[in-house]
């Protein structure tokens, strides 16, 4: 049986660093500040061109050793898949196989016990040797957009004296419902018979950002932003599906998704029998799924729908899980409170009872919603 392999390069091998280095950078980054209000922000945001916010895929060069940082690993029938990322921005997406030979343990899948046993730590470099991989043949590929190669899991080198974190293509998101006349204000305790009226997203790389509002009607311009309107709902839930497939992130951001934004979309396209908008991951016709429960149930969040390949970062239960415990906040969690503590700034909310006679108005009202 193979023992972990960890071995060393020099950093002129590796180049995981433009600067010549393997670990981070001495530029310090640019200090966030208050903004007079968001539409200022917006006014700074490139052209809306939402292909320049993820670099293109790149071939990977099977005649040379591939290292990549990987950023998501999960277990696929009897193989694990390892996503990444190359220095020189190429997606990746490793099938690792020959696991049966790695010690068997019930408890564990065979996910946990490749990690276990390579000592494998989140953003993890690993390097594919010239000669021990080869390209997975098109029609066995399972990825929308990533290079796929196949390796023996004990042919990978595993590099943990790189510090380096490349920067990961993000999506924040937030959705706006229509709500029932006689709602009470309990958005976790809603189900899905109200329609989703707009979702704004802003996929990030870098230090570039790009807003784009799907909304269900008109919507007069807005500084900085790509306005896409849709005369209905499931034209509208389809293309956003696209987008979050065509912008392929590695992150999924977003205030209190886990429990409420991807699950009432989710029950949403099920009520309009839009059997592939569940398909949001990076493996083809995977769909993710939001579990049933009673109405009126309040949801935890082991109930997340899972992205494959995607990485979610829910910032509702990071501050609640690490901020509760230090006093902060006193144990107020909306978005207002937490954008007030961190960044000084307030949200400019639109009242619940609002929303109705926005969205049935007029373009500049619904532009009102939207910002």
């Amino acid at each position: 049986m193979a023992a972990p392999v960890s071995r060393k390069r020099t950093a002129e091998t590796l180049s995981p660093d433009p600067q010549g280095g393997n670990g981070p950078t001495n530029k310090r980054a640019k200090p966030l500040g208050p903004s007079d209000s968001f539409a200022d922000v917006l006014k700074d945001m490139a052209p809306n061109d939402v292909s320049l916010s993820n670099p293109p895929p790149v071939a990977v060069d099977m005649k040379k050793a591939l290292i990549f940082q990987q950023v998501n690993v999960q277990q696929h029938g009897d193989i694990v898949l390892v996503f990444g990322r190359t220095i020189d921005g190429a997606r990746v997406l490793v099938h690792v196989t020959n696991l049966q030979t790695l010690p068997q343990d019930t408890r564990r899948s065979a996910a946990q016990i490749f990690l276990c046993r390579y000592k494998v730590n989140a953003m993890n470099w690993m390097e594919l040797p010239q000669g021990k991989f080869r390209g997975v043949a098109a029609g066995s590929t399972l990825s929308h957009n990533q290079e796929e190669v196949i390796i023996k899991h004990e042919d990978i080198v595993f590099h943990p004296e790189i510090q380096r974190a490349l920067p990961l293509a993000t999506l924040s998101f937030d959705i706006e419902t229509r709500v029932r006349d006689d709602e009470v204000f309990t958005p976790f305790h809603r189900t899905a018979e109200m329609p989703v009226l707009q979702i704004s997203s802003i996929i990030q790389f870098g230090t570039r950002s790009y807003r784009t509002i799907f909304t269900l009607g008109g919507c007069a311009p807005i500084s900085g932003v790509q306005i896409r309107a849709f005369r209905h709902e499931a034209s509208m839930l389809l293309a956003w599906k696209e987008f979050v497939v065509t912008s392929d992130p590695d992150l999924v951001v977003g205030h209190n998704i886990a429990r409420y934004d991807f699950i009432y979309l989710l029950l949403r396209a099920e009520v309009l029998r839009l059997s592939d908008f569940a398909c949001l991951g990076r493996l083809k016709g995977l769909k993710a799924t939001a579990l049933k429960v009673r109405p009126g149930a309040f949801r935890t969040w082991k109930d997340a729908p899972v992205l494959a390949g995607r990485l979610q970062l829910d910032l509702y239960q990071y501050i609640q899980e690490k901020y509760s415990r230090e006093g902060v906040l006193d144990k107020r969690y909306t978005l207002d409170a937490i954008s007030e503590e961190f960044l000084g700034l307030t949200k400019e909310n639109i009242k619940f009872d609002e929303i109705n006679s926005l969205q049935d108005s007029d373009d500049n009202d619904r532009r009102s919603m939207a910002t």
